[in-house]
């Protein structure tokens, strides 16, 4: 009887440390955040019958101006950044410079350039870290966070 006691409050022991574990946990990463209202759909031209759909988390912001955010579903070969991207800003009919180079000159009516003194640009990060790579060069996975942000230069 002692030992079935035992046993059970054991039990519950651990399932309470598990549910306090989990508790902790649930806030999800700090690079994450709940997606906007914006959705978009696309298939990238000749792509396989195999390629996969992913969908991405995508923030485009400008300031306080955001441009784009919600989810972006692809089917593509590759699944690049560069085309998640591309697929966001056709949904809300902004122009690009430089995407298919992989390194953004403008979006919309924000451009790389000199502002009161410090250089505003385009920097990307995938689930919060900036790129060393342009981002035709980065594949995204299902899940990813791909965040725009329009900044100042801190060099």
């Amino acid at each position: 009887m002692k030992r079935k006691f035992m046993a059970t409050v054991g039990m519950l022991v651990i399932a309470l440390a598990a549910l306090m574990g989990f508790a902790a946990c649930s806030g999800g990463p700090d690079y994450a955040w709940k997606a906007g209202p914006d959705t978009t759909e696309y298939a990238v031209a000749g792509h396989t019958p195999y390629a996969p759909t992913y969908t991405i988390f995508v923030k485009i912001v400008a300031n306080e101006d955001v441009l784009y955010d919600g989810t972006v579903t692809l089917t593509s070969d590759d699944m690049w950044a560069s085309e998640f991207t591309s697929a966001a800003l056709s949904e809300k009919g902004l122009a690009q410079d430089g995407l298919s180079a992989g390194f953004v000159n403008k979006i919309g009516d924000y451009e790389n350039k000199e502002i009161d003194g410090e250089y505003m640009y385009w920097n990307f990060s995938i689930n919060g870290v900036s790129s060393n790579w342009g981002c035709n060069q980065i594949r995204c996975v299902d899940g990813t966070y791909l965040l725009w942000e329009y900044i100042a230069s801190t060099f």
